[in-house]
């Protein structure tokens, strides 16, 4: 829930632009690495680093095909879930968020 949270002060920049960004990279894990230590206690290893990518990863070919009404990659992800892609109103977003955030904090 917390990977894209540097986002929220930096900028949403897509990956293939970020790539030519080193210093904006740097910037960004710090960030991210202090708001993991802030509200896990710990930054992320290697092995939960490898896991949020996939997921990541996962959730961005499910966004293309959903909000762009076609099929746009070839690969088909692993889904452990059913997002949603509706539209919802900021004010439940928010409230689900939390909730969901007050349940998994219990296991940090």
């Amino acid at each position: 829930m917390l990977h894209e949270g540097s986002e929220a002060y930096l900028s949403d920049i897509t990956r293939p632009v970020k790539e030519h960004l080193p210093n904006y990279k740097k910037i960004e894990k710090r960030l991210q690495d202090t708001i993991y230590e802030k509200f896990i206690g710990s930054v992320l290893i290697e092995d939960e680093i490898t896991h949020v990518d996939q997921i990541d990863g996962d959730m961005l070919v499910c966004e293309f095909n959903a909000l762009m009404g076609k099929k746009v990659f070839d690969f088909v992800p692993d889904m452990r879930s059913s997002p949603r892609f509706d539209f919802c109103e900021f004010v439940e977003v928010e409230k689900e968020f939390a909730d969901l955030y007050r349940r998994l904090i219990k296991y940090f």
